[in-house]
């Protein structure tokens, strides 16, 4: 204007536009939350696998119609896998052979009057309850108890089924007879006789009578694999002097 200020617009100032600010989501938070899920999974997975397993291996152990694995006799006769016929058939073969290797020798004051095995005395082996006991391990308990039966047979620890026996009471009797003839004798009182040979005289002997039911007795008692002796006890009858 004429003779007037001028007065200057005042300077604009464009502000800068404010940057938006961008929120990153790190993947590694996504990972952890997907990675913890599948690990509560696995375990889930693996306990049902072994429960499916577990349950398999009770019914095969259940179902097994066999003598279980590393069931033996008498120590050394192996049984396991067998069926109970073949168990009968396999200590018929076996066991007899044992008792004739088993003897014991009967002496009297330190002298041999004879040895004698366990089939001599009359011992027979009840072959048909050994093979029912050994098919009766494992199948006594409950599932778990069966199982680890079976697995400790695997592995060795089987079970092992003692000698049964009967004995012939009538051939350990003839033994003891035949012994009683070797050392029973009679009481001899002292005494002489006159005659025209001249005069003789009879010493007095003790008698002796074999005590056969203790004899019996020892007998009776034999371990199988042991080499025993039985040592005879005798009564006394006193001859006269």
């Amino acid at each position: 204007m004429a003779g007037g200020k001028r007065v200057a617009a005042p300077e604009k100032r464009w502000a800068e536009p404010k940057k938006k600010e961008t929120k990153t989501k790190t993947p590694t938070s996504r990972k952890a939350k997907t990675g913890s899920g599948k690990g509560l999974w696995i375990p889930l997975v693996l306990a049902a696998v072994l429960a499916v397993a577990a349950g398999g291996f009770g019914f095969y152990v259940d179902s097994y119609d066999r003598i279980f694995p590393g069931v033996t006799a008498v120590g050394s006769v192996e049984l396991g896998g067998l069926t109970r016929e073949e168990a009968v058939k396999q200590l018929q073969e076996t066991v007899p052979g044992l008792l004739q290797a088993t003897t014991v020798e009967v002496t009297l004051e330190g002298e041999s009057l004879g040895t004698y095995t366990m089939g001599d005395t009359g011992f027979a082996p009840q072959t048909d309850a050994m093979a029912e006991s050994a098919y009766a391990v494992g199948r006594d308990g409950n599932f778990i108890q069966n199982a680890v039966t079976y697995l400790k047979g695997l592995t060795g620890a089987g079970e092992n089924i003692p000698l049964s026996t009967d004995q012939n009471t009538d051939a350990l009797d003839g033994i003891v007879a035949q012994l009683a003839e070797k050392v029973d004798r009679p009481a001899v009182d002292a005494a002489y006789e006159l005659s025209r040979e001249g005069l003789f005289a009879t010493k007095h002997q003790d008698g002796r009578v074999l005590d056969q039911e203790a004899l019996r007795q020892q007998l009776a008692q034999i371990t199988l694999g042991d080499t025993a002796q039985a040592e005879c006890s005798v009564k006394s009858s006193p001859g006269k002097a």
